[in-house]
């Protein structure tokens, strides 16, 4: 029977729940497949090639056949039109492993026939290993796409990248206690059996995944209309040649540091794959780190970070001690190991998100094919072709090494800057990605979004955003988005408030305006407020729209925030709702728009309402501070009115100590009246009547608005309408008045 499981194909789209049970499956085919590749490519390989004797050029020709077999995608995209893309997979993957069977006869091969008979043998095998696994990997990426949605698929691709990675260390872990007890021939010939009988068992897994009718649709497209539509198209070009530069600087740095590891220091191979270990371990950290992070910053920063670092390692290995120097070499590893894993699972996110879904199968084959033999090229004539050339010149040992990746350095270079021309997506700026990794912060919020990814209980979500509140971080902006939408009140209240305490994007200044024209009576003003506090311009139409509001709480935020947006047009508005309304909330957010407009004219109007005794304490003392910051005196007010609070008696001391103050720059114009106060008992400080008429004198001649204001407010009292505070408020606002006037 040509396909052992049965797959469940369905119509266009894959429900959640079949998506989940694919996801489940891919992975623990990712974990078999881990064991089988362990244990017979890249590493393992470059090993026994070596082993066998295998030079320098032969072991570049060898890597770059993972890149030079590419072009036989076309032959997985005609199965993948046949068989849908999980079939096509398995079955490739099946021959795969036959052949990578026929690598345990090359050393007999070798020994009836020649090295030269047994190298030809390894290259056979090896180009039947890594073609079919072109052929199948077509539709690795449509698979990848059909059992993700846009909001898990950077973690599950990150956590494939982990399963990857880490299964991978722990096999090479075993295989390194092998080698080390048994460093032969036979032990290489034992350890490709069990990875072929691993790999044939995990392309049965491959045939159980379910798919849409959507891989076949896309499979069946012809090739040369899409190659042309995409090559028309500017960003998956950019797209091209970025994936095209990162697959090449990888080939000529990772599979050449084991090179010069082995032939450059003579090191043993139970000891070199300690350092694949390594490398490995930093597939596993970055893989980790993607998982947390790649959804959120995007996959543009993140590729051009990893990009760099490789830059950085080829500096490393120029300046690499002439003995080993373990610490040295293994952060050598541990960056390739990063750099690998992370460019790779951030291409792949990138291209998931600019490729439309039926089009994946043939951009997967146009930008595999076409990179993948460039690299491929790059890989044999460039990589391995140097190094014979240094040798000819005659280097020997290290020194070949080191002038090698010298000229990497320089190339990186020039690749480094063709990947930063790939178009940003929604992403954030690298600077503030890299701020993520010392800000503690951060770091927590990242651990509280990975919990919630997949959360669908009220209590989780509630106890999520509650934290997430508490950790103000540029992180949440997405899952904080997400709770918008949440059936409930607290947890919507709680992310806009989570909102306006980070930085936040365009999209969801639109969302918050969205928030603003339908959340009526429950969330709506909460949105208005962080509108006006960031200060987003688009919001003015809806705003306006809302200071008539009958939702009380709505028509206030929307009151401060026109004023904090510099609406200009709303300004008379907002003073007439402000002279008519006898509502207190009304009353105290129309005057916090007054004080925010910054125009002294609307001192008449909040020392108007000043007078108003139903209004309670509060809202007059409010009043006050608006009148203040209008003034631009709050924070003596503040001082002055928090003694009288606390401590009656000493507050008029303290008014001296604060007209003393202005008192210094006034000319002496308020001295007679520091003098008048410092006289006055206690009860006629209290009583104001001996200050009222002086401050009266004192202001009438002075042209600013407000202490005009203050004039006229001042003949309209009545005796009871105003307090202790509010008089002696005003004495500290006509004295700030009249010192900066002069001033002028």
């Amino acid at each position: 029977m040509l396909f052992p499981f049965r797959q469940q194909n369905l119509g266009e789209q894959l429900t959640p729940s079949l998506q989940t049970a694919g996801r489940k499956r891919y992975v623990w085919f990712t974990r078999l497949n881990t064991i089988s590749f362990a244990s017979l490519g890249e590493s393992i390989l470059i090993l026994y090639a070596i082993k066998n004797g295998a030079d320098d050029f032969l072991v570049g020709l060898i890597s770059s056949l993972l890149f030079l077999t590419l072009p036989l995608m076309v032959i997985g995209k005609n199965l993948i039109g046949k068989f849908g893309a999980a079939r096509a997979y398995g079955l490739s993957w099946f021959f795969r492993n036959l052949s990578a069977a026929m690598l345990i006869l090359v050393p007999i091969l070798s020994h009836y026939f020649g090295v030269s008979a047994g190298l030809l043998l390894l290259v056979i095998s090896a180009f039947g290993f890594f073609g079919f696994r072109s052929v199948g990997f077509t539709a690795n990426t449509p698979l990848l796409g059909e059992i993700t949605t846009a909001q898990n698929r950077g973690a599950f691709i990150s956590q494939v990248w982990l399963n990857f990675n880490f299964i991978y260390v722990i096999t090479l872990i075993a295989l390194t206690a092998i080698l080390r007890h048994w460093e032969s021939v036979t032990t290489f010939q034992w350890i490709f059996s069990f990875g072929v009988l691993a790999g044939i068992f995990s392309s049965f897994i491959l045939f159980t995944i379910p798919e849409s009718s959507r891989p076949r649709q896309s499979g069946r497209q012809p090739l040369i209309q899409s190659f042309r539509s995409l090559w028309k198209n500017a960003r998956t070009k950019k797209l091209f040649f970025a994936w095209s530069a990162a697959q090449i600087s990888l080939m000529l740095m990772i599979p050449f540091s084991l090179v010069a590891l082995k032939n450059g220091y003579g090191i043993p191979d139970h000891h070199a794959l300690i350092f694949i270990i390594i490398q490995l371990s930093g597939g596993i950290l970055v893989s980790f780190l993607n998982g947390l992070i790649l959804d959120r910053v995007g996959p543009r920063p993140m590729i051009i970070i990893y990009s760099f670092s490789l830059i950085l390692n080829s500096v490393l290995w120029f300046l690499a001690p002439d003995t080993v120097f373990t610490s040295y070499l293994l952060l050598i590893f541990l960056i390739n190991g990063i750099c690998t894993a992370g460019i790779n699972s951030a291409l792949s996110h990138y291209f998931l998100i600019i490729i439309p879904e039926n089009e994946r199968v043939n951009a997967n084959m146009f930008y595999s094919m076409s990179s993948g033999f460039i690299t491929g090229i790059a890989g044999t004539i460039l990589g391995g072709g140097l190094l014979k050339l240094i040798h000819i010149i005659g280097f020997e040992q290290l020194a070949i090494y080191r002038r090698y990746f010298a000229i990497t350095f320089v190339i990186n270079i020039a690749l480094y800057f063709l990947i930063r021309r790939i178009d940003r997506l929604e992403d954030w700026k690298i600077r503030d990605v890299l701020g993520i990794f010392i800000s503690f912060r951060d770091i927590r919020a990242l651990f509280t979004l990975s919990k919630l990814a997949s959360s669908y209980s009220f209590r989780q979500d509630y106890s999520g955003v509650r934290r997430l509140r508490e950790l103000p971080s540029d992180l949440s902006e997405k899952q904080l988005l997400a709770f918008l939408r949440s059936p409930r009140f607290a947890i919507r209240s709680k992310a806009l408030s989570a909102l306006g305490n980070i930085k936040f994007s365009k999209a969801t200044a639109r969302e918050l305006i969205r928030e603003v024209e339908r959340g009526k009576f429950t969330t709506a003003y909460i949105a208005a407020e962080i509108l006006g506090e960031h200060r987003i311009k688009e919001a003015i139409p809806a705003l306006r729209r809302c200071i008539d509001s009958d939702d009380l709480y709505l028509q206030g935020k929307a009151l401060v925030a026109l004023a904090q947006l510099e609406d200009r047009e709303s300004f008379p508005k907002i003073a007439c709702i402000f002279d008519e309304s006898t509502n207190p909330r009304i009353v105290l957010h129309a005057g916090r728009a007054l004080a925010e407009t910054g125009e002294k004219k609307y001192a008449f109007n909040l020392l108007s309402k000043l007078t108003e005794n139903t209004l309670p304490e509060q809202i007059r003392d409010e009043l006050l501070f608006d009148l203040a910051e209008l003034a631009e005196c709050e924070e003596k007010i503040y001082r002055f009115l928090k003694s009288y609070r606390e401590n009656p008696e000493q507050s008029q001391m303290i008014l001296i100590d604060i007209l003393q103050e202005y008192e210094k720059k006034s000319n002496n114009h308020l001295a007679e009246f520091i003098t008048i106060i410092e006289k006055i008992s206690w009860s006629e400080f209290c009583q104001c009547q001996p200050v009222i008429q002086v401050l009266k004198n004192l202001i009438s001649a002075n042209s600013s608005l407000i202490s005009q204001a203050i004039f006229h407010f001042l003949n309209k009292l009545a005796d009871d309408s105003a307090t202790t505070e509010i008089i002696y408020s005003l004495v500290i606002i006509a004295a700030h008045e009249i010192v900066f006037s002069d001033e002028k």
